[in-house]
C-alpha cells in the first residue's frame, strides 16, 4: 500500500518523473483520493497506463491500492493525509521513546 499512496501524489502532481523530494510531504484530501479513485474507475487499463505519474505496471493495481486508502480515510475519519517516502519501520523508530502517541 505505500507504493499506491506515493504513486497518488505523484499522479496529482503529474510527475513525468518520480522525484522522492517533490511526493515527501505531499498532503491528499480524502476529498482528492475519491475523485481520483472514481476517475481510475472509469477508465480502461490503457488508458491508466498514460497517465502521468502512474508508471504502466501499476496500472492494474493502482484502483485497489486508492480504494484501500479511501476506506481507511474514511473509518478513520481523517480528511487528509500526508505522504512519506519512508517506511513503517521508520515511523516506528521515530516514534521509539515517546510516552504519548505521535499527533
Amino acid at each position: 500500500t505505500g507504493g499506491a499512496i506515493t504513486t497518488a501524489a505523484a499522479m496529482d502532481l503529474r510527475l513525468q518523473k518520480f522525484s522522492v523530494e517533490a511526493i515527501s510531504n505531499h498532503p491528499l484530501s480524502r476529498e482528492r483520493l475519491e475523485t481520483m479513485l472514481e476517475q481510475l474507475r472509469g477508465m480502461t487499463l490503457a488508458g491508466r497506463r498514460q497517465l502521468p505519474g502512474l508508471p504502466a505496471a501499476r496500472a492494474d493495481i493502482i484502483v485497489a491500492g486508492v480504494a484501500a486508502f479511501v476506506v481507511a480515510m474514511q473509518l478513520a475519519r481523517q480528511p487528509a493525509i500526508t505522504v512519506s517516502t519512508r517506511g513503517l519501520r521508520f515511523g516506528l523508530l521515530a516514534g521509539a521513546g515517546q510516552t504519548t502517541p505521535p499527533s
